[in-house]
């Protein structure tokens, strides 16, 4: 997953900030990374939208920090 995340990084122009955010979870357990084409990822749900909505975002990685705890995820690439 290492490697997908480094793809990632190159294929967007991600900010300083989402950087940090992608580093942040290196060590975590993936469970899927969403790149949508069309659409996007709603911020307060991560829930994929058909519409490019402002606010919603393109990329949406889906972790777990260890075995037993619950999914999280980071939205990266904004729609504007």
């Amino acid at each position: 997953m290492k490697t997908c995340l480094e793809r990632l990084e190159k294929r967007f122009d991600l900010t300083r900030e989402e950087l940090r955010r992608v580093r942040s979870i290196r060590n975590c357990e993936f469970i899927s990374i969403s790149i949508a084409s069309s659409g996007g990822f709603e911020a307060a749900s991560g829930e994929f939208q058909l519409n490019d909505n402002p606010g919603n975002y393109r990329v949406k990685i889906t972790f777990s920090k260890d075995d037993d705890s619950i999914q999280e995820f980071i939205l990266l690439k904004g729609n504007t």
